[in-house]
């Protein structure tokens, strides 16, 4: 059997691909968990999680994008960069590290932070409202969308106009989501008067 140097970073190419999604999906399982969250203890234990995987998510885009660039240089011409597909799934993903670099990071250390400083007991209103945040919700969900919309482009190949339509619909869609996630109610009031 002749193992072929395509298929190897092929399929390391799905495998990080997958990897992406792991993370984005136990992202996003956080988040719902800390959004219904009634104790310090357990919000702090979900934020915890996510902030030890929220540095993977970058470093994954840019191994796609490394091993896509790789797979279209084993290609042998029969996919370019100029490609239409191509060409919104490359811009797609730097969107994807900007809008995580200058708004979900940023805003994930000072959750983080926040909540480290909380003590103990119910959580405070300000810390919820922070956690309920809808460019977190709506940024986190559209990130996941977009990485769909990519998804589909890779067996798909559409031309350009068509791969820029799907990427957008899904992406916006997926914002939607969270955004409206974001605006729902998530908690029972606390209890008041309750003896302890």
């Amino acid at each position: 059997m002749h193992i072929h140097a395509v298929d190897v970073v092929l399929f390391l190419h799905i495998a990080a691909a997958v990897f992406a999604f792991g993370v984005a999906g136990l992202l996003l399982t956080a988040l719902a968990q800390m959004r219904t969250a009634q104790s310090v203890a357990v919000l702090r234990s979900w934020q915890n999680l996510a902030h030890r995987i929220e540095p993977w998510f970058p470093i994954v885009v840019l191994v796609l994008i490394g091993l896509g660039g790789w797979l279209i240089a084993l290609s042998h011409n029969e996919f370019s960069w100029s490609d239409g597909w191509v060409i919104t799934s490359v811009a797609t993903l730097v969107i994807m590290l900007g809008y995580g670099g200058a708004i979900l990071a940023p805003k994930g250390k000072r959750l983080h932070a926040m909540i480290e400083d909380t003590p103990e007991g119910s959580v405070p209103d300000q810390v919820h409202a922070a956690v309920m945040n809808p460019l977190v919700w709506a940024g986190l969900w559209g990130e996941m969308g977009l990485a769909a919309g990519i998804l589909f482009l890779m067996p798909t190949k559409p031309s350009g106009a068509a791969s820029v339509v799907i990427v957008a619909v899904v992406g916006l869609l997926a914002v939607a989501i969270g955004w409206r996630l974001s605006r729902t109610a998530s908690r029972q009031p606390s209890l008041t008067g309750r003896a302890d």
